[in-house]
């Protein structure tokens, strides 16, 4: 039963750590779409400007 145990402890350890390296993947992703998307608004703007 302990073995059992100890096994299901390293699963979730690395299926945890697994799933947060995605999730911070996905985030930077993310984070790096809304910055482009930034960018390009911004660019729209100054070009509408002159």
């Amino acid at each position: 039963m302990k073995q059992a145990g100890i096994a299901i402890g390293l699963f979730t350890v690395v299926f945890g750590g697994v799933h947060i390296a995605n999730a911070v993947q996905v985030y930077r992703k993310e984070q790096r779409i809304l910055y482009l998307l930034d960018k390009r608004d911004h660019l729209r703007s100054v070009l509408n400007q002159s």
